[in-house]
């Protein structure tokens, strides 16, 4: 019984600071641009908004990552790594990326 108690405490004081990190990015996100937004958008809002976006998509990943099986993720992830190498490596190729102030990217704004 007591490791179910010391589990229950650890997992209330993690979601506890998760939960901080939360509201803290949130206010600095607004603190920062909610002049910028106001005049570029219209809402002081706009870049909350998006936050708050980015943290349901979190959520659901989150989620759907828990429904993988273990054993899926231990054997097929030599293959992600490798992947995740070529698609780095793709962006040192001309075709691939587009370079800005001399570092390569895959998204341009």
């Amino acid at each position: 019984m007591i490791l179910k108690k010391n589990i229950s405490i650890d997992l209330n004081i993690f979601l506890t600071i998760v939960a901080t990190l939360i509201v803290i990015g949130f206010i600095f996100v607004y603190s920062a641009s909610s002049v910028y937004a106001l005049e570029t958008f219209g809402s002081s809002h706009y870049f909350i908004k998006k936050q708050f976006i980015g943290l349901i998509i979190g959520f659901v990943g989150l989620v759907a990552i828990q429904l993988i099986p273990t054993q899926f993720i231990k054997q097929s992830s030599p293959y992600f790594f490798m992947a995740t190498l070529v698609l780095t490596a793709l962006t040192l190729l001309p075709g691939f990326a587009q370079r800005i102030h001399g570092s390569s990217r895959w998204l341009s704004y």
